[in-house]
């Protein structure tokens, strides 16, 4: 399922198209993802925001259906899965657990921050890593967006480092 095409949850468990189910302390709200308010507000700002993680997450194939980015990554097994789609040396899978137990949801999120998110040059603090466990509005968005840009950044630089070393070390070029 597409988190920015549709999602389940409209009258009678009808999908809802064009938005994505975002969890705000137990009262859900449809939130349109493909098309974020207009204007300068910091809410109109945090939507782009969203949205741009939703069209990049919807790229990434997973091991379950996306309904609500905030329930459905709190345990931190899927962002194990993004950062592994890019980056499968990084990450070992089999560290993370698929779980609803708000224990074990902490130490998927602490092995993520302690063993890979060290490695890719940054680390969150205990409140960002509660935020994602409670499944808080729009705090798996701004670890996704931060994991986004550290990809970009690190494919970008990849790429042109061993673009430049070929160039340099390649004997047709002397």
């Amino acid at each position: 399922m597409s988190v920015a095409a549709s999602v389940s949850g409209g009258a009678g468990g009808a999908p809802v198209a064009g938005g994505y189910e975002i969890s705000d302390g137990g009262a859900d709200q449809k939130k349109e993802a493909g098309q974020p308010p207009a204007g300068n507000s910091k809410e109109a700002a945090e939507m782009r925001e969203a949205a741009i993680v939703y069209r990049w997450i919807d790229k990434i194939p997973l091991s379950r259906p996306k309904r609500n980015i905030a329930r459905d990554f709190s345990d931190g097994v899927l962002v194990s899965e993004v950062v592994n789609h890019f980056f499968p040396k990084l990450i070992d899978l089999h560290n993370y657990a698929k779980t609803n137990a708000v224990a074990a949801k902490r130490y998927n999120w602490d092995t993520l921050n302690s063993k890979v998110f060290k490695k890719m040059g940054f680390q969150l603090g205990v409140d960002d890593v509660k935020a994602c466990v409670d499944a808080e509005r729009g705090a798996i968005e701004k670890v996704l967006r931060f994991v986004q840009i550290r990809v970009s950044t690190h494919t970008h630089t990849h790429t042109y480092t061993h673009i430049h070393m070929h160039m340099t070390t390649s004997p047709h070029l002397t």
